[in-house]
Order: C-alpha cells, then structure tokens, then sequence
C-alpha cells in the first residue's frame, strides 16, 4: 500500500469515529426529547440523567409495561390505569405521608403488613382525634351489611391466641384520661321517631355452629379476663366492678326494678375462674 493510500484509509477511518460518535449523541438527545414529549415507544424511562419539574405529560402515547427509574414526581399526578409496585412474591415498602410530622401510612414489604403511623398533640376536648376513618352511607331498601369485615380463616393448629380484630389501649405511666378510656367503643345513635321495627343491640355477639360440632373445651359467649401485676390485680379486685352500667332508673317495672323480692325459676351458668356459678334468674319481677 502506498504511503498516499495509507493517509487516505487512516483519514477515513477518523471520519467513521467521529460519525459513530456523533451518532450516540445524537441518539442521547433524541431519547431525552422522547422520554419528554415525543414518541414513547420504548418500555423504560431512565430519569437519571436529567431533573423535570412542572408539568410532565405524555400525550396520546402508549407505554407497555414501563420501567420507571429515579424520579421524583412534585405537583399534581394523574394515572389512568392499574398500577402495581413489584410484582408477586417481590414487594417494595410504599409511603403515604401526612401534612404532620411522624404522620404517614406505610405498605411494609418485608413485614407483609399496613402500617399507620398517627401522632396528635390536638388539646380539643370536643373533637375526636381518628387516624383512620370510614364511613359507609347506605341508600337501598333492603341492603344488608354497610361494616368493615376483618376475616381471620385457619386450617392450623394456632398458637395460644388468634383474633380477628384487636383493640389495644396504651395507657403510659403519666397516662390518664378525664372521663371515660376503653379499647373497643360501641355506639348506635336512633332517629328522633319511633322505631317499631327490626331488633337492635348496640353490641351483637354471635356464635355459629357447624352441622357435626361437639363440644368438651369451655367455649364462652364472652370471655372476660384479668391479667398482669398481682398486687395491681389484687388492688383492682377490692374495687373493681364486672360491670359498670349507666344512664337506668330504679322504678317499678323499669329494666332496673330494686323494689321487688322475686322467686327463682331459672339459672345461668358462668365459669369464675375453673368454677362455675349459677345467676338466679326469675320470669317475674315480684314473685
């Protein structure tokens, strides 16, 4: 080869890389102006690379199945579609936050579990503070329903407690409370006319039976039981009440009737402790 033709071929050979470069530049651009307002046609946005603020949309353009990597969305967001995070058998954690500080609602993947996080420091004695909120209006004549379903199903040998729905509270060392504290609250609020249909209970507890079912374990309608420090527990026994029942009148004939000396035809049995004991019951309030 002649020493003008090796020139010529090593000069042509430059061209090539200086065209192949300018090439992947020109590809690196196109494929920003793609990822923010042209033609999407490929299955992943990398965002990398660049920050976008404002608004952000893509208009008549179809993705399928999207990879998104590395942004931050900021403003108003709309996506009309399903929308999965991971996919079967390999989560990632979710963050709602709130407006207040340690205030947020958390998908936790490694815990399998939904958390919510609330703190308030509100000093309204009028207004309820209710981190979670749900509220159902039914409009159907005949509807049935309307609740909040926790659905606990087994085929194990459990452990030494399962329960479907848990009401749990913290009462701290300064801790207290003004009127009255529980952990389950029951409230039914009936229309100013009269009610001359249906039955109603403000708390309804039912046991269902299955066609074969036996019974040799103490099976309860309600199980109630005291645990903890011994000597707290023994101060609580010296005051304390099974019950506490409020807002009844003693009269003649009322639920709650004082004035009478009836006989017993009936008894209900409760089990104190591994005993039972027997409630006199009488089928008249005076004899």
């Amino acid at each position: 080869m002649s020493p003008k033709q090796s020139r010529r071929e090593a000069k042509m050979k430059r061209n090539n890389i200086v065209a192949a470069v300018l090439v992947l530049v020109l590809a690196f651009a196109f494929q920003a102006v793609a990822q923010d307002t042209g033609p999407a046609t490929s299955n992943r946005i990398a965002f990398s690379r660049w920050v976008r603020t404002g608004s952000f949309t893509f208009t008549n353009k179809t993705l399928t199945s999207p990879t998104i990597t590395g942004p931050t969305f900021s403003g108003t967001s709309t996506f009309g579609g399903v929308i999965n995070v991971g996919a079967d058998d390999t989560g990632y954690d979710v963050t709602f936050y709130g407006a207040t500080a340690s205030n947020y609602l958390l998908w936790d993947e490694s815990l399998n579990r939904l958390d919510v996080y609330s703190t308030s420091a509100s000093t309204d004695g009028g207004t309820s503070v209710q981190p979670i909120y749900m509220y159902s209006v039914m409009t159907g004549d005949a509807g049935v329903g309307g609740r909040a379903c926790f659905h606990l199903y087994t085929e194990a040998d459990l452990g030494g407690w399962a329960n479907a729905l848990k009401g749990y509270f913290d009462i701290g060392a300064s801790g207290s409370v003004s009127g009255l504290g529980s952990a389950i609250v029951a409230e039914m609020r009936f229309p100013g006319e009269a009610v001359s249909t249906g039955s109603y209970g403000v708390l309804e507890i039912e046991l269902v039976t299955q066609a074969s079912g036996t019974f040799s374990s103490p099976v309860a309608m309600q199980w109630m039981q005291v645990s903890g420090d011994a000597t707290a527990t023994a101060s609580w026994e010296d005051s304390g009440y099974i019950w506490i029942i409020k807002g009844l009148t003693d009269d003649t004939g009322n639920i709650f009737d004082s004035d009478t000396n009836p006989t017993c035809d009936a008894t209900l049995r409760i089990l104190i402790g591994d005993t039972p004991y027997y409630i006199l019951l009488s089928d008249s309030p005076t004899s």
